[in-house]
């Protein structure tokens, strides 16, 4: 056989599987059963007794899985928990220097408004001078 005949078989069972999902589940269970039914007892004991093993490890595996994903959302949220402490620290420690900075402006402002508001009131003195005499 060759691979384009491999792959159109592929192509033509996975078409039908597609198509006939009851039917494919019915023939699984059937073909399960079948096999059961045909297996020595003592098969059929040691593959109970070794899925009641793997259900009780898997279990196991299960509780430790959680207990560690557990761990680890504790240990991120608590990582989050300092560095939202740590941004909005320096956020505060910016925004008082911000506030100091604008006092300063504001200060500087009101000097150069003032300066100016004599120079005017010095030159408007100097023209009424003039004007009357």
């Amino acid at each position: 056989m060759d691979d384009d005949t491999t792959l159109s078989a592929i192509d033509e069972t996975v078409s039908f599987a597609s198509e006939n999902v009851g039917l494919v589940i019915v023939g699984g269970l059937a073909i399960g059963l079948l096999a059961a039914a045909l297996m020595p007892r003592s098969k059929k004991k040691k593959l109970a007794k070794r899925s009641r093993k793997i259900s009780a490890l898997v279990g196991e595996l299960s509780q430790a899985l959680t207990s560690q994903a557990g761990n680890a959302a504790s240990e991120g949220r608590d990582k989050l928990d300092g560095l939202s402490k740590s941004i909005g620290e320096t956020v505060s420690e910016h925004a008082q220097e911000a506030r100091k900075q604008a006092g300063k402006i504001a200060i500087t402002a009101a000097d150069q408004l003032n300066d100016s508001g004599k120079a005017i009131v010095r030159k408007l003195v100097k023209l009424i001078e003039k004007a009357r005499g």
